[in-house]
């Protein structure tokens, strides 16, 4: 188990107790003094165990198969390799934004393969069309939950 910053600083605060039972008057006020700093270090921990979260974590969950199936299947039968290349790209930023909560960065991954994907389908053939619309309809429920990720965050 890798320690986190709150058991580290729940360490050091039960060592310092420890100390404090047996140390000299001198050394006794050094140790209060680090004490309190511990104690505020678990204070601080204290806000980052508990994110708020942006987006609807539920939401995102049952999503998430349709941004991997997008990525690994749907976006690898594009014929131009630069345009298949960018969208598998933004789709891996896309399903990571989505999966750290990060709503920003997954709008703007959005609007990129979405960008994309309307260049793609100028030019496509036609056998394409049904897999492009698979895309852009995982694409509008994202856009959905981060949208709503937006309005609610403040």
């Amino acid at each position: 188990m890798t320690p986190t910053a709150f058991h580290l600083a729940f360490q050091l605060a039960s060592a310092l107790v420890r100390g404090l039972r047996s140390a000299s008057r001198a050394r006794r006020a050094s140790l209060q003094f680090g004490l309190l700093v511990s104690l505020v270090g678990l204070g601080g921990c204290s806000d980052m165990t508990s994110p708020t979260r942006v987006l609807n974590r539920a939401a995102v969950d049952s999503l998430m198969p349709s941004v991997t199936d997008a990525r690994l299947r749907i976006a690898s039968g594009i014929t131009d390799i630069p345009t298949r290349e960018k969208v598998i790209v933004s789709l891996s930023s896309l399903e990571i934004a989505l999966k750290s909560d990060n709503a920003q960065h997954a709008q703007d991954n959005i609007t990129t393969v979405s960008d994309l994907l309307t260049g793609y389908r100028a030019q496509s053939p036609a056998g394409d069309g049904a897999d492009i619309s698979a895309v852009f309809l995982m694409l509008n429920a994202a856009t959905v939950i981060v949208d709503a990720g937006n309005a609610g965050s403040p």
